[in-house]
C-alpha cells in the first residue's frame, strides 16, 4: 500500500492511496482522519462496498458486521495495545469514521491515476469503492 499526501485540483490537501493492483483514490482529508480510519476499521479495504453507505442505520449495521468478522481472526489484544499507546479511546462510532472515508473518496474532483504500461498503453485506475 502506498499513501501519499496530495494537492487536489481544487487546492485542498488530502491523503491519497495507490495500490499495486491499480486502485487509487482519496482516502482521508487529514492525517488524523487516516489514522482513525486505519485504527478503528482495522482492515479499511473490507469496508468499500458503496451500497452499504446509503443511510446511517445501514452503515452502522455494515460496520458492526464487518468489525465482528474481522475481530474473529484478528488479535484484538494487540489492537487494544496499539489503540492505548496512541491515546485513543477503545470505543468509537466506526460508522462515523467510515462515513468520513466515504465522503473523502467521493469528493469532487475525484482522484484518478493513470498507469503507463510497458507496452505503451495507458490504464486508468480503479476507484476504491465497488
Amino acid at each position: 500500500m502506498d499513501y501519499l499526501k496530495l494537492l487536489c485540483e481544487d487546492s485542498n490537501l488530502a491523503i491519497g492511496y495507490m495500490s499495486s493492483e491499480g486502485e487509487c483514490g482519496r482516502i482521508a482529508e487529514s492525517i488524523d482522519d487516516l489514522i482513525h480510519l486505519l485504527v478503528y476499521s482495522i482492515c479499511w479495504h473490507d469496508y468499500c462496498d458503496a451500497s452499504q453507505y446509503t443511510d446511517i442505520s445501514t452503515l452502522e449495521a455494515y460496520a458492526n458486521e464487518r468489525h465482528d468478522e474481522i475481530a474473529s481472526y484478528t488479535e484484538m489484544d494487540v489492537w487494544e495495545t496499539v489503540v492505548q499507546a496512541l491515546g485513543m479511546p477503545l470505543e468509537v462510532n466506526v460508522a462515523a469514521e467510515l462515513q468520513k472515508f466515504y465522503d473523502a473518496a467521493h469528493r469532487a474532483p475525484l482522484y484518478i491515476c493513470y498507469f503507463h504500461e510497458d507496452d505503451g498503453t495507458v490504464t486508468e485506475s480503479q476507484n476504491l469503492f465497488f
